[in-house]
């Protein structure tokens, strides 16, 4: 018995060292199936990794141009509706002008008459004044006029201071009566 169990205890440990080496066998054929696997998963993770990689950068790519055109598609829109708002803004400046040059031609006709009138008023104030003085200055110098009015005033003046110093020193003798006459009031 002791044979049979050492005999047993045998065979029990070749059967493990065989399943031990078949299981050892398994092992390196997936390592070494796992090798060329893996090589080959390597091979084709790089290439599909290249291709997203390639794919991501056409992506990125294609964006870039896709916001520059987005934004040049706003820039011209407000370029545009800047464009209509400045022609509207322009046209209303306009129209303003006009309502404002309409409105100062009527106050500037309204001054010029306001100024018409009052000139005319004063120059037939002026020819009202020159014909009660029957001064006639049409084609002379006005200074020299009245230069010339001046010196005939001043020798009337002289012709009545010399009428009336003669009179002063022939005065003639009146009568009491007719002096008594001659200071009471008519009535």
């Amino acid at each position: 018995m002791a044979r049979a169990v050492k005999s047993a205890k045998r065979s029990t440990k070749k059967a493990a060292a065989s399943s031990k080496k078949a299981a050892a066998r398994k092992v390196s054929a997936k390592k070494a199936s796992a090798k060329n696997v893996s090589m080959q998963d390597v091979r084709g993770k790089a290439n599909e990794a290249a291709e997203k990689a390639s794919e991501l950068a056409k992506s990125i790519w294609l964006a870039g141009l896709g916001a520059y055109g987005k934004a040049y598609d706003e820039a011209k829109t407000q370029a545009d509706q800047l464009e209509g708002r400045t022609t509207k803004f322009f046209d209303e400046l306009v129209a303003k002008g006009r309502k404002l040059e309409g409105e100062t031609q009527k106050t500037v006709k309204q001054v010029k008459t306001k100024a018409t009138k009052a000139t005319s008023s004063l120059e037939d104030r002026i020819a009202k004044v020159r014909d009660s003085l029957s001064v006639d200055l049409s084609g002379m110098n006005p200074y020299a006029k009245l230069d010339e009015i001046a010196h005939k005033v001043d020798a009337l003046s002289r012709k009545v201071d010399a009428m009336s110093k003669p009179a002063k020193a022939a005065k003639p003798k009146t009568s009491k009566a007719a002096s008594a006459k001659a200071e009471t009031p008519a009535a």
